[in-house]
């Protein structure tokens, strides 16, 4: 391998340099590159949130689900109870009604 000089390193495409001062000049490649990894990074990661947001919503969903289907059997029992009630009630009351206007009709 050959030793290059800070000249010819700085005319390696992808390769960096110092200047004068010892600052490091970067490559256009090289910033392109450091972009290009930085915002695949970030990305990846967005869609990692995503998917663990989304199974979340879904895990509530279904818990919510679970809870209604287990009050069912006690909302048929309260309608059952109600429509017994209502029945035993309302049948007096509806015979009493038709007694009535038979009375009335007939007199």
């Amino acid at each position: 391998m050959i030793p290059l000089n800070s000249e010819d390193k700085s005319k390696v495409p992808g390769s960096c340099a110092q200047d004068e001062a010892g600052s490091i000049l970067l490559s256009a490649e090289k910033v392109k590159d450091a972009a290009k990894a930085g915002l695949s990074a970030a990305a990846m990661k967005a869609k990692l949130f995503a998917d663990h947001e989304e199974r979340e919503i879904q895990r509530l969903c279904a818990n919510i689900v679970n809870t209604k289907v287990q009050l069912l059997p006690f909302l048929f029992l309260n309608i059952i109870a109600s429509a017994s009630y209502t029945s035993s009630v309302c049948l007096p009351f509806s015979i009493w009604r038709v007694h009535i206007y038979v009375c009335v009709c007939t007199s």
